[in-house]
């Protein structure tokens, strides 16, 4: 059975501690806390990304799914904290597996583009 009809999948994040805390604007960043996508996001994020490349339609795509950073804040986590976000990230996303895209993974939003 499904956690969607009471809405509650909405508030199960994933959360990462970064290896690298940051200070944005005098608030210590030390994890970084992501939601489930919705098509929505999906859409956005496509239509944001138009034109740009594969690297930048991701951290655009993430940076919408992001809980409580702002877009200026999320570009100032490492790259090496970013790799490790995403890859450890994919199974609560659902990126992770080999089965068919329509289930297992976003719709590439450069194709459409």
């Amino acid at each position: 059975m499904n956690d969607y009809g009471n809405g509650s999948y909405r508030t199960k994040n994933f959360v990462y501690k970064l290896k690298h805390p940051f200070n944005y604007q005098g608030h210590d960043v030390s994890e970084i806390s992501i939601r489930r996508p919705t098509v929505g996001d999906q859409i956005a994020s496509a239509k944001e990304s138009r034109g740009a490349t594969e690297e930048e339609n991701t951290f655009n795509f993430y940076k919408r799914i992001c809980c409580e950073l702002s877009p200026d804040c999320f570009d100032l986590i490492s790259m090496s904290d970013f790799v490790d976000l995403a890859e450890e990230s994919k199974d609560f996303l659902g990126l992770s597996g080999t089965k068919k895209r329509s289930s297992d993974e976003p719709f590439d939003s450069s194709a459409a583009s």
